[in-house]
């Protein structure tokens, strides 16, 4: 019988709206706890990512600049770089600068062009 009672009483305890509500704050404080740290497993593999493509972005620019530095050790690249930033020539060269024709300009009689072969044909009767 006592075997019961002590059963009740326990019962009594477990069951009580205190130890309910001390469970019940367990479980809040343990979900919180687990929702932090999804929140940093989120943020850190979303960093993860952008590390990744920093870093592979990175290694692209490391093999253009190996492949620009092995250009440079040779004469051929070297000469090139140079000729390209300093706009230099060899002794006995020449540099030629081509200006595009802007298409504003228009030539000595004023006429844009555009009635180019009538133009001239007016021209060579005028002169008749």
């Amino acid at each position: 019988m006592s075997d019961f009672k002590n059963k009740i009483k326990t019962r009594k305890l477990i069951y009580s709206k205190i130890s309910l509500l001390i469970a019940l704050a367990i479980v809040v404080f343990m979900s919180m706890s687990t929702y932090n740290i999804y929140k940093k497993y989120r943020e850190s593999a979303d960093n993860k990512k952008s590390v990744m493509g920093e870093l592979s972005s990175l290694e692209q620019r490391d093999k253009e600049l190996s492949s620009r530095i092995d250009r440079l050790k040779t004469d051929r690249g070297l000469e090139e770089e140079i000729r390209k930033k300093f706009n230099v020539a060899k002794d006995g060269e020449g540099v030629v600068i081509i200006v595009p024709k802007s298409s504003t300009s228009s030539d000595e009689n004023g006429d844009d062009g555009k009635f180019g072969f009538w133009n001239k044909l007016l021209g060579v009767l005028q002169i008749f």
